[in-house]
């Protein structure tokens, strides 16, 4: 049985009006402030009105589904979910729902670290750097091998700071160290190093591990095939996206002028999620994360088996310490030693925890990588256990990622303005690419 409150309450108040002792009875006359005759007990508006629900409409009812329930679906259905996830893609809706602040937060963390990942790079050269020797007016006085030999150290730094951005939104792997690193921060400091090393590092041979003529030959050129694919492999559809948000706020901008009612309130509790998902767009947001988990780790995992190698840890340590200028750093050569010890102590603690590194893949069909810069295949190599599961778009709580503190590391170990009285360097200063040996190292 349904009821019509409105003409219920028409009813009551006109026999409030008409001094009906039998509607008088149902008023309520308990000592509440500014109460008034009209309101009415319980008893009184079951026997008056009825007990069962009052109905909306269908055109009110359909108004509202229209103008909110639809659009935030489909707003919602842009949101970036992962392909053949049916189950965390579940578990992420509800996260993004019940905590969306929360989950904004950790997709502008993201946004901030990628920010200072391109001013990095932008800043890594003279802001009137020329592209190529055509861009130059005075071709008399121009020096070709050094404005190529600076492109492609631009290009390079570009493409490691990338690859440090797709990075941060993975999960890190608890690594045990035993030994003299076995605390947190000896532990912590090396996986550091480990990265800063496969992202960085430009004189780092990697160890032959099968018979593929077109292995890789060191860590700079599995960088430029890495961060060229991965460049392929984020998602596109930016304007469907955009055209669906723009409708939204239309709709949103109509509503707000028309009316402000219960459903209004419904909007204002949902609008959150045409930011949330203009916010993604602009983070990170691959096709298919496992694959780029498997391709950080074999990246990570080539560094790990080639440090692992007495010859080639040798040849290593000392190009770094030729280019590194400990007078103008803050690291010693005994600082230096210690690090890349610690590093490689890690390496082999990694060897040690997964046996399948010491049994690389052979470079089939399907396991090879095109290297779009010189049209080569980059033959891959086992993973090392570094990277677990994605964790961007706020997937997993807490997760802030790793590339903040290498960029800081880096920033204020090398690529700021001046030393200070503590001996590390400010932030903000530009062309901190012109030493480039030391830069790199």
């Amino acid at each position: 049985m349904t009821v019509n409150f409105t003409s219920c309450y028409q009813t009551f108040q006109a026999g409030i009006d008409a001094d009906d002792p039998r509607i008088s009875s149902y008023v309520y006359a308990a000592p509440v402030a500014r109460a008034g005759r009209s309101f009415i007990t319980y008893t009184g508006c079951q026997e008056l009105c009825g007990s069962g629900p009052e109905r909306y409409d269908f055109q009110l009812t359909s108004d509202q589904i229209l103008t909110w329930i639809l659009p935030i679906i489909a707003v919602i259905s842009q949101a970036p979910f992962e392909s053949n996830k049916a189950g965390r893609n579940v578990l992420v809706l509800f996260r993004w729902l019940g905590s969306p602040l929360m989950s904004l937060y950790h997709v502008l963390w993201s946004i901030r670290t990628l920010g200072l990942c391109a001013l990095m790079t932008d800043m890594s050269v003279d802001i009137d750097t020329p592209e190529s020797t055509s861009d130059v007016q005075d071709t008399d006085t121009v020096d070709a091998h050094r404005i190529n030999l600076l492109k492609d150290q631009f290009h390079d730094m570009r493409d490691s700071l990338f690859i440090l951005g797709i990075m941060n939104q993975y999960t890190i792997r608890h690594v045990a160290v035993v030994g003299p690193a076995r605390s947190r921060n000896g532990t912590q400091s090396g996986l550091i190093a480990l990265l800063r090393i496969a992202l960085f590092a430009q004189d780092l041979d990697l160890r032959p591990h099968c018979e593929c003529p077109h292995h890789a030959r060191n860590v700079q050129q599995a960088r430029r095939a890495l961060a060229a694919e991965l460049r392929q492999a984020r998602k596109k559809a930016v304007i469907p996206v955009l055209a669906s948000t723009f409708w939204f706020s239309v709709a949103l901008g109509l509503t707000l002028y028309d009316s402000f009612n219960e459903g209004f309130s419904l909007g204002l509790f949902l609008v959150w999620t045409p930011i949330f998902v203009l916010a993604s767009m602009v983070d990170r947001n691959p096709t298919d994360s496992d694959k780029d988990i498997s391709d950080l780790n074999e990246l990570v995992g080539s560094v790990v088996r080639s440090l692992v190698d007495d010859t080639i840890f040798s040849n290593f340590s000392c190009i770094i310490k030729e280019k590194y200028h400990p007078e103008n750093m803050v690291m010693t050569e005994k600082s230096i030693d210690d690090m890349l010890c610690n590093v490689r102590q890690l390496c082999h603690q990694l060897l040690a925890a997964d046996v399948n590194l010491e049994h690389p893949r052979r470079c089939g069909g399907k396991h090879r990588r095109q290297d779009r810069t010189n049209n080569q295949q980059i033959a891959i190599t086992s993973s090392a256990p570094i990277f677990h599961s994605f964790a961007g778009q706020g997937r997993v709580r807490w997760h802030t990622g790793i590339a903040h503190a290498i960029c800081s590391d880096v920033e204020y170990t090398h690529a700021g303005r001046l030393p200070s009285d503590n001996g590390r360097y400010k932030p903000g200063r530009r062309n901190w690419l012109e030493d480039s040996g030391s830069a790199w190292a």
